[in-house]
């Protein structure tokens, strides 16, 4: 237990429970009780009973036990396949029964209009359509369908690894809404002795990047749109991914942010996108989004946190995989309060997304480490890149299923996206 004046903050497995609560609500929480499981950790804790804490775990969030206790699948993706199915059976069930506001889940209004057609959609608000969803989801759906996987294949991680490099890598580095682990990923990529501290408001998020990517860092939970629990320009990098528009607090996390990194480091907001909708009733994150609406309007709320520190910009078109390494065209954002900037007049074109970052010094060329730069130089040779096939078992030796092949050819079609994690796949290893 952590303990000031005011309550007693539980570490359960090394991950400091920082937040009272998470407080954006949405489907997901069902899947992952942040709330009960800080009350349960206070009451088992207390009593020093540990055995009691993972027995209530085991029983509630069997998800997270698994990982705390090792028997989780060995490999990210064997996780995740395991992870999908859960999470769409325990979302299917929250959409049915939140239906029953009128204006979220599947409400009347969204089965009369919906493409699936009445019959179906009137299926997922019952409970026996929500077990069914979830048993033919377990057969059709695959881990790269989950948006989290995605990520690893789409492009957008060699991009912000090569925008990345523009600045130097100084530890202690923070990793702010770390997700599944793609700042610990980069960063280990890039300098591999660096010290991250990885703070996230969904618990599942901080067990899944402990687990399978960055097991050494420290890890915290926290409610980001509260102020953040470190002392001024303690960090030398601060970074964030697609999560900047997600906090419901931009402002406070954004000047917060900003004011735990030191004065000659770098506030890096990767991907800043936009969402449409105000209220989404079928999205598992939350149903009302205050996400800003613009690029313009981004980059004048990071110069009002920034204060004396400028603001770049880098536009990031489509996630496609590139055949050629691709350079950020940085530009500095001298935003005028009445009106958008002009580097940032494409606003609002789909596909368009833009990478910000917080400086006191202009970016430098991007550099690649050596063992990437030496692919620029030669042929391209499955042996040199960052992972390589290992035979399911009873496949011949170098034989690969199709969906391993098909990742395989993504990473050489793209150069620069040798940065899975270690335990990516159980079937593909480290080189």
């Amino acid at each position: 237990m952590v303990a000031c004046d005011c309550f007693e903050y539980p570490v359960v497995d090394g991950v400091l429970l920082l937040s009272l609560s998470k407080g954006y609500g949405g489907p997901e929480e069902r899947y992952q009780p942040y709330q009960a499981l800080l009350a349960a950790s206070i009451h088992y804790l207390q009593k020093r009973d540990q055995d009691g804490l993972l027995a209530w775990l085991r029983k509630h969030i069997p998800h997270i036990h698994q990982m705390i206790t090792g028997t989780a699948p060995d490999s990210y993706a064997g996780f995740i396949a395991r992870h999908q199915r859960l999470f769409d059976k325990a979302f299917a069930l929250a959409l049915q029964q939140d239906s029953r506001w009128d204006v979220l889940g599947w409400n009347e209004e969204r089965r009369r209009g919906s493409r699936f057609g009445r019959p179906m959609t009137a299926l997922l608000s019952t409970r026996a359509g929500v077990e069914l969803l979830s048993r033919l989801h377990g057969l059709l759906r695959k881990p790269q369908d989950y948006w989290y996987f995605q990520r690893w294949l789409d492009g957008r991680l060699a991009r912000t690894r090569t925008a990345l490099s523009c600045w130097p890598v100084v530890s202690p580095i923070l990793s702010l809404a770390c997700g599944h682990g793609i700042a610990e990923t980069l960063i280990g990529h890039l300098d591999g002795d660096a010290e991250i501290v990885s703070v996230d408001g969904q618990i599942t998020n901080v067990w899944v990047t402990k687990t399978y990517v960055a097991p050494n860092a420290t890890y915290i939970v926290h409610d980001l749109s509260m102020p953040l629990p470190f002392a001024d320009a303690h960090f030398g990098m601060t970074f964030c991914s697609t999560s900047f528009q997600e906090i419901p607090a931009h402002f406070t996390f954004a000047s917060e942010k900003i004011r735990v990194t030191r004065p000659e480091g770098v506030a890096y907001f990767d991907h800043a996108w936009w969402w449409e909708p105000r209220v989404s009733p079928l999205r598992a994150y939350r149903y009302c989004q205050n996400m800003i609406g613009s690029p313009s309007a981004t980059a004048r709320l990071l110069k009002r946190a920034a204060g004396a520190r400028m603001v770049y910009s880098t536009p990031l078109e489509g996630f496609e995989p590139r055949s050629i390494p691709w350079s950020p065209t940085w530009r500095e954002c001298s935003v005028d309060e009445e009106s958008g900037p002009d580097d940032l007049a494409r606003d609002r074109q789909p596909g368009i997304g833009y990478s910000f970052a917080v400086a006191a010094e202009r970016p430098r060329n991007p550099s690649l480490p050596d063992r990437l730069t030496n692919l620029y130089r030669n042929p391209l040779d499955p042996a040199q890149v960052a992972i390589s096939p290992v035979p399911h078992e009873g496949e011949p030796a170098g034989m690969m299923a199709e969906e391993d092949r098909r990742r395989l050819e993504l990473a050489l079609h793209n150069r620069e996206a040798f940065v899975l994690p270690a335990r990516f796949a159980g079937h593909m290893r480290p080189v």
